[in-house]
């Protein structure tokens, strides 16, 4: 049983992982809004899939240790910025024992099948918003979404 002193440092160390997994997509987010990033960042289709389902798998593993109503907080708006369709592949997968690169590999057949489905399209809120304009609402939303997802909220 962890006293009281242990069971903060654990939810530190939690929230510290998740925002280190936030953190670098935060930021070219705020510079594709601020148009530092002319269209490196913007996107059209499925070709950033994998960054996308990269950066989902990261956070996840990263929230892991969490309480329970952050783990919850935390799944919901991942839900919310890559869509249903990924985060069940991720938390369906189990994929909490493999490396980063070997879950990726994992995701790139699904990516690969949805790809060539010409009816799919990209779902989630960085999907729709790097679709966007910098300065539009869907860009703001994000960015909002992944400043709350930072703090583990």
């Amino acid at each position: 049983m962890l006293d009281g002193s242990e069971r903060g440092r654990h939810a530190f160390e939690a929230r510290r992982a998740v925002r280190e997994a936030v953190n670098p997509f935060l930021m070219a987010v705020m510079l594709y809004q601020s148009k530092a990033i002319r269209s490196d960042l913007g996107r059209n289709g499925y070709e950033h899939v994998q960054e996308d389902l990269t950066f989902a798998y990261r956070v996840r593993v990263a929230a892991s240790n969490l309480s329970r109503i952050r783990l919850f907080l935390v799944r919901r708006r991942l839900r919310r910025l890559v869509g249903d369709r990924w985060m069940d592949a991720i938390e369906q997968g189990n994929l909490a024992h493999y490396s980063d690169d070997e879950a990726v590999r994992i995701f790139c057949g699904v990516e690969v099948q949805l790809s060539r489905d010409s009816t799919t399209r990209p779902e989630g809120l960085i999907a729709i918003a790097l679709q966007s304009a910098p300065y539009s609402k869907e860009v703001k939303k994000l960015r909002s979404d992944l400043e709350s997802l930072s703090r583990a909220k």
